[in-house]
């Protein structure tokens, strides 16, 4: 067979030919829906299961704390004219910080 005598032939002679028919479609169509659907169902149902556990986990670690360790009272902010007040130097004696309040 010669190169130029051989002529390039189309596979498919209409379009209607490489369409599948609808039955095989549909079949395929709901195969893959199905497992998709079935994926993520599981992805979902393990999601759920790793909430439920940080759930757990956290609730385990504040009854631990509650048990263990004794409330105490809050620390109590002591307000001078709207303004915390400096605990590292006494009203008294020490008056460096005084323009800075003013």
């Amino acid at each position: 067979m010669d190169a130029a005598t051989v002529g390039t032939k189309r596979i498919l002679q209409d379009v209607e030919e490489a369409k599948s028919p609808h039955r095989i479609l549909v079949r395929s169509l709901l195969n893959s829906r199905n497992k998709l659907r079935a994926k993520y169902r599981e992805l979902r149902a393990e999601c759920k299961r790793w909430r439920n556990q940080a759930t757990a986990v956290e609730r385990s670690r504040s009854t631990w704390r509650e048990r263990h360790w004794p409330k105490r009272p809050a620390p109590r902010k002591t307000v001078l004219r709207g303004r915390p007040l400096n605990h590292n130097c006494n009203s008294a004696g020490n008056n460096q910080h005084s323009e800075r309040w003013s």
